[in-house]
């Protein structure tokens, strides 16, 4: 197969690749695969982003990670290096040392010199009161470091064995967060207070409310958008303003699903995930933020109203 063909024929799949993905109106690809623990990690792509890694090959997922293949098979002996084969042969495969690694912290003299705090020694010293609020880690739910290390601390201070699991936390997480609870509520309202404003300026746009005896803490802003969002969603992309699908729609159009009854039969569930999207209404985002996506929706209202 010359060089000429091969061009030829990628080409092609990835025609066919898009043309798939049109007629079954998918609009966000899932890249997913599993973790140590056996939980998902990976992202969540727009479908032109996802072709667009596709086309330019810049799209990179793990064969395995941390010794847990991509198909939940087990790592074979043959695979394993001396000093990891204990475990290996003691678990049934089930488990197996992949590498060796030191966990350890690092401070700033002139930062503790400043504030008047005393350098630690060992881990035992980080829970003196003196650090309380002065240690910072990465999220455990997405560094595998940061996962490791509290694990290791549960094990080599708490009970041992204990699996510290994601669940966990992020519950210890929201013990934090409801602390901030008043002030996540208000700025969760206030950012949903401003789209809203922002995209009733496109006519055939309409935003969900709350009902009057309710106070919502918006996740994100719903967004109706009669006769086809996909228009106004890539365009939102485009621009670097990031969109979701709404959590609901037809499940009968997904192929898995498709023997149990026509996709048909149910027109208002399909016109959920025609019509229906939503931008999130966290509260990092910005005022900047806010005036940004102002700005793109005057453009895009300009642009298709003139």
């Amino acid at each position: 197969m010359t060089v000429s063909s091969i061009k030829e024929h990628k080409n092609s799949s990835i025609k066919k690749l898009k043309e798939w993905l049109e007629s079954n109106k998918i609009s966000e690809v899932e890249c997913i695969f599993p973790d140590i623990a056996g939980s998902s990690k990976g992202k969540i792509l727009p479908v032109n982003r996802f072709v667009k890694s596709v086309e330019e090959q810049s799209l990179k997922l793990a064969d395995s990670v941390f010794g847990q293949t991509v198909s939940g098979k087990w790592v074979y002996e043959s695979e394993v290096i001396d000093w990891a084969k204990a475990p290996h042969k003691a678990t049934s495969g089930k488990t197996v040392g992949i590498y060796l690694g030191a966990l350890g912290y690092g401070y700033n003299r002139e930062l503790l010199a400043k504030k008047g705090l005393p350098a630690p020694k060992c881990w035992n010293d980080l829970l003196h009161s003196a650090y309380k609020d002065e240690i910072m880690m990465a999220y455990p739910s997405t560094s595998g470091t940061a996962y490791t290390t509290l694990a290791s601390m549960v094990q080599l201070f708490g009970v041992q064995g204990y699996n510290l699991k994601p669940a966990d936390l992020q519950g210890s997480i929201g013990l934090v967060q409801l602390k901030k609870q008043d002030e996540i509520h208000y700025l969760r309202r206030l950012n949903k207070g401003a789209l809203h404003q922002v995209f009733m300026q496109i006519p055939g746009c309409r935003v969900v409310e709350e009902k009057d005896h309710a106070e919502t803490s918006w996740f994100g802003c719903p967004i109706i958008y009669e006769g086809g969002k996909h228009h106004l969603v890539k365009y939102l992309e485009s621009k670097g303003v990031q969109t979701r699908n709404y959590f609901a729609g037809n499940i009968l159009m997904h192929p898995a699903y498709k023997h149990l009854e026509p996709a048909s039969n149910y027109p208002n569930a399909s016109s959920v995930l025609d019509n229906v999207f939503f931008l999130g209404t966290s509260p990092v985002i910005t005022v900047p933020m806010l005036d940004y996506i102002h700005e793109i929706i005057e453009n895009y209202s300009k642009e298709n109203n003139d």
